[in-house]
């Protein structure tokens, strides 16, 4: 039994190993600025303290939107925005 859950185990391993699954990333907005700042990503209203950052997941491949004061923009997923103003 023992050899039977060990060569299952091994097998799932390498059945993974093999796959090709999607691994989550992240956009990193980075606040830049001596002022905290309301930023929208993806439509939800967040709010980033002074010097400070925040992470969003994504997909490889995934465009997250970001507006920081009246810009908009389509940031690729690993990416990251600094808000300077």
């Amino acid at each position: 039994m023992k050899k039977f859950i060990l060569m299952v185990l091994i097998l799932s391993a390498n059945v993974m190993a093999d796959s090709n699954i999607e691994t989550a990333q992240s956009v990193s907005i980075m606040n830049l600025t001596e002022a905290s700042v309301d930023i929208w990503i993806n439509g939800v209203r967040n709010k980033i303290e002074r010097s400070s950052a925040i992470l969003t997941p994504c997909l490889p491949n995934e465009h997250v939107e970001i507006q920081a004061n009246e810009n908009i923009e389509n940031i690729s997923c690993g990416k990251i925005l600094e808000i300077n103003k």
